[in-house]
């Protein structure tokens, strides 16, 4: 009847979610592609099956009047459409745990999970007693979906869901997925800050970073799960001013069962050399979430850096099919072209796009090597070509913004790419927008290592490789 009652249903569907992907038996879809199939519009049920690539299916509904709740729920075998279990309860809000709880042990039932008491506990650590609690989390999550499903993450939505994710937390103190979420936010703000040099933006950057350990420190306390726990390592030394251990800290990670979130991690893969070791963990996450953009286009990064650029163009398609709009997976689309020399593909990509044509005009004369007439497209769009490379996300002339050392790589100018990434290297933070630089490229070694001493430093403390491997050439690639 309100708007809260919809957070209320999505809140208890997924607690039953999470109780159920807690146990290793079962490979439980995610909420981003699950929670696109609700409401009274909605394909049937082998169209749902067939497209989450599912052999079981939960269907419910949930009725709230005040304290009375009426909820049903069946689970459907779609091979031959069977009802295998199915109940009705009508109880009041103070029963909610206890029915959650029970749904759950009844679906591990009916799917031949046997239950001793460590795999009930495990299902009772997934869950949060607190009906305000998690409709406060259901509101955040849902704000800081939508906002890393756009092009580049929208900065104000992950406020607004800061928000919601501190009064979860401040209903159940020890509630570590919301502390984790929250601090998203501020992993944000400390990845912008670091692209520029300025006092104001070391201001920011500091702050920010103080927050963001106190809320993983705050998560990594609470949680029961040691699949977050993993994920909350590799975050934590992300960011931090010391690799020492990452290897180590990527092997916990190779364990990680079920569908855990992937956070930051990508970035530390493919610095480290261990794409490929890393591509199970990924296709695991798009079995997992198979209708999110952002699942597939991770994926196509790791086949990229592990040098499987066929694969990485069929994942990045998959991205697009799912969400046209992203200009982040076009432009990469496009690298991906690049890198494999396919100069009529990309022509075509080229004509197909409704937005300016400049962007891909430049890859095109990338692809050629044609230095005379890249200088003529930045000059036709602008003094250095500002307006033509904000559609790439990319701005030339600012010193400080890493993914700007990429189309400077393309071209050629090494010496121009080292006094950048030097500049970058001295700002707080520089490790992390160096390495987005390096993923975005796959071009092996951008810059001379010796021009990024702090860089340079993390990459000898994580015993990590240099150049990192699965790498493309470009024809004004003289490295």
């Amino acid at each position: 009847s309100n708007e809260n009652d919809g957070y209320f249903a999505d809140g208890l569907t997924e607690e039953i979610l999470n109780s159920l992907a807690a146990l290793p038996e079962l490979l439980v879809t995610s909420r981003t592609s699950a929670f696109q199939f609700k409401g009274d519009d909605i394909p049937s049920i082998p169209e749902i099956a067939r497209q989450l690539g599912v052999a079981h299916i939960v269907e419910g509904s949930v009725r709230r009047a005040g304290e009375q709740l009426r909820i049903t729920v069946q689970v459907i075998r779609v091979s031959d459409d069977s009802h295998l279990w199915s109940h009705t309860y009508d109880r009041t809000m103070e029963d909610i745990f206890a029915v959650q709880e029970d749904i759950a042990t009844n679906i591990a039932g009916v799917l031949d999970v046997v239950l001793d008491e460590d795999k009930r506990q495990l299902m009772r650590n997934a869950g949060v007693a607190n009906v305000e609690a998690f409709i406060a989390y259901q509101r955040g999550l849902d704000l800081s979906t939508i906002a890393h499903e756009t092009s580049f993450t929208d900065r104000n939505l992950l406020d607004e869901a800061d928000a919601y994710f501190a009064e979860a937390t401040r209903l159940v103190p020890d509630f570590a997925d919301a502390y984790f979420y929250q601090s998203d936010q501020y992993a944000h703000l400390m990845f912008d800050a670091s692209n520029f040099g300025d006092a104001n933006r070391r201001a920011v950057y500091d702050e920010a970073r103080e927050r963001y350990f106190e809320l993983l420190d705050l998560a990594r306390a609470a949680t029961r799960d040691p699949n977050r726990k993993a994920l909350i390592n590799i975050e934590r030394i992300y960011f931090s001013d010391n690799w020492t251990g990452a290897n180590a800290i990527l092997d916990e990670v190779l364990q990680v069962t079920g569908c855990p979130a992937e956070g930051w991690l990508v970035d530390m893969v493919i610095l480290s050399g261990r794409a490929e070791e890393f591509v199970p963990y990924f296709e695991r996450q798009t079995q997992c979430n198979p209708l999110s953009a952002q699942s597939w286009g991770l994926l196509s990064m790791i086949h990229s850096a592990a040098g499987q650029f066929e694969r990485a163009l069929e994942a990045i398609d998959q991205s697009l099919n799912l969400s046209p709009d992203i200009e982040s997976a076009q432009n990469a689309r496009a690298n991906l072209l690049l890198l494999t020399n396919r100069i009529a593909d990309l022509s075509a990509y080229v004509d197909s796009r409704q937005k300016s044509h400049a962007p891909y005009d430049l890859l095109l004369a990338l692809q050629t090597g044609d230095r005379g007439e890249i200088q003529n497209i930045l000059a036709a769009n602008g003094a250095i070509g500002t307006d033509l490379l904000e559609g790439l996300a990319i701005v030339l002339p600012s010193p400080g913004l890493a993914i700007s050392l990429t189309p400077l790589a393309q071209m050629g100018e090494r010496d121009l790419v080292n006094e950048r990434a030097g500049e970058l290297d001295a700002n707080p933070g520089s490790t992390n927008a160096l390495m987005s630089a390096i993923n975005f490229c796959r071009c092996g070694a951008p810059w001379d290592l010796e021009a990024t001493p702090n860089f340079a430093t993390r990459m000898a403390e994580a015993e990590f490789p240099w150049p990192p491997p699965g790498t493309g050439d470009y024809p004004l690639k003289d490295w």
